[in-house]
């Protein structure tokens, strides 16, 4: 089903589980958009190229957010945290990390709140060299940490048992390398 937002905020009906992909896609007058509490699931490319869009809700129950869900939404307000830009809800507001505040990055500290890295966040972060991962985390999504040959250092805060439990998608090689050190139990 595709939504076609006459301007102001997307309705959502509050019986869906999940928003298919391109569902807003290109909707020029879409401003805000609240999800309802239940949908589990935003598909890859969902709200691209709405360049209206300045505000998105998305509630705890969200437990996965495809790649480029939120790519060209040019006027889209982001919370930010070191060196990153997430969006959220009233309670958390770095419920979800979007996407590097710049490619040139040199690492990343997120927020001890956030649950969830969207696919592609940090795509072109050729100079990212760590990355501090908070226990809450319990989602990566598809080429998050791909292809950074600089990445050096996983500091992440909880057990080897909770990272083997986070779900990672695909091509996520840096993750993986044998030239990338993942510390467990971190703090600073």
């Amino acid at each position: 089903m595709k939504f076609d937002a006459n301007g102001g905020e997307g309705k959502l009906p509050g019986d869906i589980t999940a928003i298919a992909g391109e569902a807003f896609k290109d909707c020029k007058r879409l401003t805000s958009v609240v999800i309802p509490d239940g949908v589990t699931s935003i598909c890859h490319y969902t709200f691209e190229g709405c360049t209206s869009l300045t505000s998105v809700d998305i509630p705890e129950s969200v437990t996965s957010i495809g790649s480029s869900a939120f790519s060209s939404c040019s006027s889209l307000q982001f919370n930010e945290y070191d060196n990153a830009n997430y969006l959220g809800n009233e309670s958390n507001p770095y419920f979800v990390l979007i996407k590097a505040n710049d490619s040139n990055i040199t690492s990343c500290n997120i927020n001890e709140t956030t649950k969830m890295i969207v696919g592609r966040a940090f795509s072109s972060c050729d100079s990212l060299t760590t990355v501090t991962i908070p226990a809450s985390v319990v989602y990566i999504g598809d080429s998050v940490f791909e292809y950074l040959g600089d990445l050096k250092t996983v500091n992440y805060r909880g057990t080897k048992e909770q990272w083997n439990a986070i779900s990672i998608g695909y091509y996520n090689s840096s993750l993986t390398a044998s030239t990338t050190t993942i510390n467990y139990n971190y703090t600073d």
